[in-house]
């Protein structure tokens, strides 16, 4: 990694966690490091951005630590994952960075600038750049978008006999292929094809690595809009390849779709990926996403439905006016050919709304049970067997 990087990446997280632990940062670099000894492990000090140590060497006294997360600052957009390898032990608040990072094995993520017009659907101008460097690999890539020309990504990473590499254009406003009388349209087309690449399948904390994965980790995976956080490199002895095809769907008129993006994947040992997700219409921030995921390793599959929905005030009032979210999902395991478990899950995205002071409701998830507002957690298991016995678990 170039010095450089290697230093501003340094920097972020040391300040990261200096801001995450503020409360204890503020008494002295000697309660940080008491702190920072005593931290639980798994529990993450940040959400949002998610900061959290995942693993912890009693030994060498180092930290494990995962910082990923969105940052906006005016027009610029950017999204990282960095996992660091960290001394707690070196604590000093006098230094830059504050706490010795000792090793940096993932470094990933994106910088995106981008132009919109007053009551523009899509920005006029784009320019996104997207890097990793993990295992091994390094990977770069980026968006440019300059209207009236086509909508242009294009992603990459390649080492030691592994590669990703992704492609999409979109074209712009009036260029789109008419379906016939069906009043849809197609405005762009892309693909993606992994060789001993493997989808980074996490939990729904954003961070612990499934032991067992399912159906349900793939639709969360299939939800990330990253295309470098996607893919990880797989180990040795691993096998994967992964295929991927996608068109950019609307209607004709562009209100209703804007060009969202549909398509299939298949990625081995066995998991088969339908649906997709985006803008539904032009005056609201709405967007939706369907997936169904059919995992052959696990035997099981998933169908999830979700939706957020953002109106706004007129730009004099700065406020929202009311804002929500949230999905449904369920679950089907067939691990044994006698039994077949049901669950409803609620799909990874908490329901939540805002109203006109744009406070947030307590979040909570609708389960399709009839049993009403639950926490977002998923329901008891469904068990039916061939003995026709009916149980929950």
């Amino acid at each position: 990694m170039d010095d450089w990087f290697e230093h501003l990446v340094r920097q972020a997280i040391g300040r990261a966690i200096v801001d995450a632990a503020q409360w204890v940062a503020a008494k002295g670099s000697q309660a940080l490091t008491k702190y920072l000894s005593e931290v639980q492990i798994g529990k993450p000090i940040s959400p949002k951005p998610l900061v959290v140590f995942t693993e912890k060497d009693e030994v060498a006294h180092t930290l494990r630590l995962v910082f990923r997360g969105d940052v906006k600052i005016a027009t610029v957009e950017a999204f990282a994952r960095v996992e660091t390898v960290l001394d707690y032990q070196s604590v000093d608040l006098l230094h830059d960075p504050p706490i010795k990072i000792v090793d940096i094995p993932v470094a990933l993520g994106d910088i995106s600038y981008k132009v919109t017009v007053a009551g523009g659907i899509e920005p006029v101008a784009e320019l996104a750049l997207r890097f990793q460097r993990e295992g091994g690999v390094l990977g770069a890539g980026g968006n440019l978008t300059l209207l009236p020309f086509p909508r242009l990504a294009a992603y990459g990473a390649f080492g030691d006999g592994k590669f990703v590499v992704s492609l999409d254009a979109k074209l712009p406003g009036g260029a789109s292929i008419p379906l016939g009388p069906t009043g849809l349209a197609i405005w762009g087309a892309g693909g993606t094809f992994a060789h001993n690449f493997k989808p980074r399948l996490l939990e729904q904390d954003g961070f612990t690595v499934p032991a067992k994965p399912t159906a349900i980790h793939y639709v969360r995976w299939s939800r990330d809009t990253h295309p470098e956080d996607q893919w990880m490199p797989a180990r040795v002895g691993e096998t994967s390849t992964g295929i991927a095809v996608r068109a950019y769907l609307g209607t004709a008129d562009r209100f209703i779709f804007t060009g969202v993006p549909v398509g299939i994947a298949f990625i081995t040992p066995g998991a088969l990926i339908i649906g997709g997700q985006g803008r539904i219409f032009k005056q609201e921030d709405f967007h939706g996403d369907f997936y169904a995921v059919i995992d052959f390793a696990s035997g099981s599959v998933a169908l999830s439905v979700g939706m957020s929905v953002e109106v706004k005030a007129p730009p004099a009032v700065g406020m929202k006016t009311l804002s929500g979210s949230g999905s449904d999902g369920h679950f089907l395991f067939l691990q044994r050919p006698d039994c077949m478990v049901l669950r409803y899950w609620p799909g990874g995205r908490p329901c939540k709304a805002g109203g006109p002071e744009g406070r947030s409701g307590d979040q909570s998830s609708v389960l399709t049970e009839g049993r009403g507002i639950s926490s977002n957690q998923p329901s008891p298991h469904r068990v039916w067997c061939d003995d026709r016995h009916r149980r929950r678990v």
